[in-house]
């Protein structure tokens, strides 16, 4: 007996909750998990196995339809810093120079962004 499902390549234990199940996917929080189990019919305290194989299908179709995730995502935002750095904008030199964005502290905490 199968323990879990896959969906957009991550594996999806059977036994968890449905509405945390689909925050695994990149890109779907939980408002937008919220919606689509909403929009299916399922309450937030179904678990996964109470979903069948063919709403799962559709549930598939409808988040590819509607929803940017995984890859599209990744590369929609990664198009999004380019073009700031081809225009040259602040945020794109912050970008380049791998320095904080958003008007953090660089004195000491700087580390993480210089790591991405």
């Amino acid at each position: 007996m199968k323990n879990s499902i896959q969906l957009f390549n991550i594996q999806l234990d059977l036994s968890k909750n449905l509405l945390v199940s689909l925050t695994k996917v990149f890109g779907i929080n939980l408002f937008f998990s919220h919606k689509i189990c909403t929009k299916f019919g399922f309450n937030k305290n179904s678990s996964l196995e109470d979903v069948s194989l063919e709403v799962i299908n559709e549930m598939r179709k409808f988040i590819l339809n509607e929803y940017l995730i995984q890859d599209r995502l990744h590369k929609n935002t990664q198009s999004s810093i380019l073009d700031l750095i081809t225009l040259k904008s602040v945020k794109g030199l912050r970008h380049k120079l791998k320095l904080p964005i958003r008007g953090q502290r660089t004195r000491t905490n700087h580390k993480t962004q210089k790591k991405l």
